[in-house]
Protein backbone atom coordinates (compact mmCIF):
# COMPACT_ATOMS: atom_id res chain seq x y z
CA UNK A 1 0.00 0.00 0.00
CA UNK A 2 2.01 3.02 -1.40
CA UNK A 3 -1.16 5.59 -0.37
CA UNK A 4 -2.51 6.41 2.75
CA UNK A 5 -5.40 8.26 1.33
CA UNK A 6 -6.45 8.44 -1.80
CA UNK A 7 -9.58 10.55 -3.62
CA UNK A 8 -10.78 10.08 -7.10
CA UNK A 9 -12.83 12.58 -8.40
CA UNK A 10 -14.12 13.61 -4.71
CA UNK A 11 -17.35 16.04 -5.27
CA UNK A 12 -19.04 17.77 -2.36
CA UNK A 13 -22.24 20.55 -2.40
CA UNK A 14 -23.85 22.40 -0.72
CA UNK A 15 -27.17 23.45 -2.61
CA UNK A 16 -26.09 24.99 -5.31
CA UNK A 17 -22.41 25.68 -4.12
CA UNK A 18 -19.55 23.30 -4.57
CA UNK A 19 -17.54 23.07 -2.17
CA UNK A 20 -15.35 20.71 -3.44
CA UNK A 21 -15.12 20.06 -7.48
CA UNK A 22 -13.42 16.66 -8.45
CA UNK A 23 -10.23 16.51 -6.20
CA UNK A 24 -8.03 13.90 -7.02
CA UNK A 25 -4.94 13.36 -4.62
CA UNK A 26 -2.89 10.73 -3.41
CA UNK A 27 -0.80 11.00 -0.06
CA UNK A 28 2.05 8.89 0.65
CA UNK A 29 2.27 6.86 3.40
CA UNK A 30 4.96 8.52 6.09
CA UNK A 31 3.82 11.73 5.10
CA UNK A 32 3.22 15.08 6.49
CA UNK A 33 0.75 17.00 4.26
CA UNK A 34 -1.45 20.23 4.60
CA UNK A 35 -4.06 22.13 2.93
CA UNK A 36 -3.17 26.04 1.96
CA UNK A 37 -6.02 28.16 0.51
CA UNK A 38 -8.67 31.04 1.87
CA UNK A 39 -11.73 30.79 3.23
CA UNK A 40 -14.62 29.15 1.59
CA UNK A 41 -11.82 26.74 -0.59
CA UNK A 42 -13.12 23.48 0.42
CA UNK A 43 -10.16 22.30 2.92
CA UNK A 44 -12.61 21.18 5.93
CA UNK A 45 -15.18 20.33 3.67
CA UNK A 46 -12.34 17.79 1.93
CA UNK A 47 -10.87 16.68 5.45
CA UNK A 48 -14.56 16.09 6.84
CA UNK A 49 -15.10 13.65 3.73
CA UNK A 50 -12.06 11.97 3.75
CA UNK A 51 -12.72 11.24 7.94
CA UNK A 52 -16.02 9.85 7.11
CA UNK A 53 -17.81 12.89 8.85
CA UNK A 54 -19.70 14.37 5.29
CA UNK A 55 -20.66 11.86 2.96
CA UNK A 56 -19.55 13.05 -0.42
CA UNK A 57 -21.78 13.81 -3.46
CA UNK A 58 -19.85 11.68 -6.00
CA UNK A 59 -16.19 10.09 -6.09
CA UNK A 60 -14.63 7.93 -4.24
CA UNK A 61 -12.17 8.22 -1.11
CA UNK A 62 -9.77 5.37 -0.25
CA UNK A 63 -7.69 5.89 3.20
CA UNK A 64 -4.95 2.70 3.92
CA UNK A 65 -6.03 0.72 0.97
CA UNK A 66 -9.76 1.06 1.85
CA UNK A 67 -12.53 2.27 0.09
CA UNK A 68 -14.27 4.62 2.69
CA UNK A 69 -18.23 3.56 1.21
CA UNK A 70 -17.59 -0.44 1.45
CA UNK A 71 -15.50 -0.95 4.12
CA UNK A 72 -15.84 1.82 6.36
CA UNK A 73 -14.62 0.57 10.21
CA UNK A 74 -11.61 -0.44 7.88
CA UNK A 75 -10.81 3.12 7.29
CA UNK A 76 -11.62 4.68 9.77
CA UNK A 77 -9.58 3.06 12.29
CA UNK A 78 -6.57 3.99 10.48
CA UNK A 79 -7.47 7.54 10.58
CA UNK A 80 -7.92 10.85 13.55
CA UNK A 81 -9.50 13.84 13.25
CA UNK A 82 -8.86 17.17 15.00
CA UNK A 83 -11.51 19.41 14.65
CA UNK A 84 -11.29 23.53 14.94
CA UNK A 85 -13.64 22.68 17.91
CA UNK A 86 -12.22 19.68 19.77
CA UNK A 87 -15.81 19.27 21.60
CA UNK A 88 -18.61 17.80 19.48
CA UNK A 89 -21.00 17.26 22.51
CA UNK A 90 -21.20 19.68 24.85
CA UNK A 91 -22.32 17.19 27.17
CA UNK A 92 -20.01 15.17 27.78
CA UNK A 93 -16.92 15.01 29.79
CA UNK A 94 -13.43 14.31 28.54
CA UNK A 95 -13.72 11.00 29.64
CA UNK A 96 -16.76 10.57 27.74
CA UNK A 97 -15.73 11.78 24.66
CA UNK A 98 -12.61 9.50 24.79
CA UNK A 99 -15.26 6.40 25.23
CA UNK A 100 -17.56 7.84 22.46
CA UNK A 101 -14.46 8.04 19.92
CA UNK A 102 -13.28 4.49 20.86
CA UNK A 103 -17.32 2.90 20.59
CA UNK A 104 -17.38 4.75 16.74
CA UNK A 105 -14.09 3.32 15.88
CA UNK A 106 -15.26 -0.11 17.36
CA UNK A 107 -12.33 -0.08 19.63
CA UNK A 108 -13.62 -0.26 22.90
CA UNK A 109 -11.88 -2.97 24.25
CA UNK A 110 -8.43 -0.68 23.96
CA UNK A 111 -10.24 2.39 25.12
CA UNK A 112 -10.89 -0.11 28.41
CA UNK A 113 -6.98 -1.06 28.87
CA UNK A 114 -5.68 2.41 27.75
CA UNK A 115 -8.09 5.39 28.91
CA UNK A 116 -6.51 5.96 32.09
CA UNK A 117 -3.28 6.00 30.39
CA UNK A 118 -3.72 8.59 27.91
CA UNK A 119 -5.33 10.86 30.39
CA UNK A 120 -2.08 10.70 32.41
CA UNK A 121 -0.28 11.30 29.16
CA UNK A 122 -2.05 13.98 27.97
CA UNK A 123 -2.42 16.00 31.19
CA UNK A 124 -6.26 15.43 30.84
CA UNK A 125 -6.34 13.63 34.31
CA UNK A 126 -7.25 16.15 36.53
CA UNK A 127 -10.21 17.57 33.77
CA UNK A 128 -11.32 14.03 33.24
CA UNK A 129 -14.92 14.84 34.75
CA UNK A 130 -14.93 18.28 32.98
CA UNK A 131 -17.28 19.00 30.32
Amino acid sequence: MKYAVETFDLTKNYGAFTAVDKLKMKIENKSIFGFLGPNGAGKTTTLRCICGILRPDDGMISAGGFDLQRSESEAKQLMAFVPETPSPYDLLTVREHIKFIAMCYNTLDVYNTTVDGLLERFELKEKENAF
